[in-house]
């Protein structure tokens, strides 16, 4: 997650998210925006030298971090998700 990411105003993914859970169409189009996603950063991932076995988890990791970190909100500041994204990077570098 970049800086950008963790400054950006997430209101209206947590909403559709929300929106997603009684509404199926919605959860359809979540879930298909989701396999992209989670595709884009498994290839990231074995781009970086991961291996491929590993990349699928790895990023459902790192996906389900942001979705959490968006899903906190308010109670999570800024410097707070810059730290965990921080942390993550560097968990990643010593894989």
């Amino acid at each position: 997650m970049s800086a950008a990411v963790a400054e950006a105003d997430h209101r209206t993914e947590v909403a559709l998210r929300s929106w997603a859970l009684s509404e199926p169409h919605v959860a359809q189009a979540v879930a298909v925006v989701d396999s992209e996603g989670l595709e884009y950063i498994a290839a990231w991932l074995t781009e970086l030298g991961y291996n491929p076995l590993d990349t699928h988890l790895l990023a459902k990791l790192l996906y389900a971090q942001t979705l959490g970190c968006q899903q906190l909100g308010k109670r999570l500041s800024i410097e707070e998700s810059k730290a965990i994204d921080s942390w993550f990077m560097r968990w990643l570098s010593h894989e």
